[in-house]
């Protein structure tokens, strides 16, 4: 069991996902916007972020990403981007924000499943984080 926390500003496939992975045994917390993600994060203490990179409003997730690597309150935090689109530029640009993974949309769960299934548990109830 791993806390997950799913953002994108997409409420029907958010709210699947989130679905998806409390029926597969992890605890988890959405947000629809970039808006306070890092207080969110702080509080939540997830071991994951799936993070989509087109998010609406000032900050996309590739800024994001920025402002979550920057908080060390988060450190071990694994990134996962989810984007629609694909090109060599955005790979670059999604290596260097410093996520872990990427994932194309539309996203399979056993793609996420298969990233979470390879991490150790962390910060899951009952136990002391990493």
């Amino acid at each position: 069991m791993l806390r997950v926390l799913v953002v994108d500003d997409y409420v029907p496939a958010t709210q699947a996902i989130a679905q998806l992975l409390r029926i597969a045994g992890h605890v988890v917390a959405t947000t629809y916007t970039a808006q306070g993600i890092v207080d969110i994060a702080v509080e939540f203490q997830p071991a994951v972020v799936l993070l989509d990179i087109s998010l609406n409003g000032p900050d996309d997730g590739l800024a994001v990403a920025g402002l979550l690597r920057a908080e060390p309150r988060l450190d071990g935090l694994v990134l996962v981007a989810m984007t629609g689109r694909h090109d060599a530029e955005l790979e670059t640009q999604i290596a260097a924000a410093g996520f872990d993974h990427y994932l194309l949309k539309p996203v399979g769960f056993d793609e996420i499943e298969a990233i979470l299934s390879a991490m150790p548990v962390r910060g899951a109830p009952g136990t002391k984080g990493q």
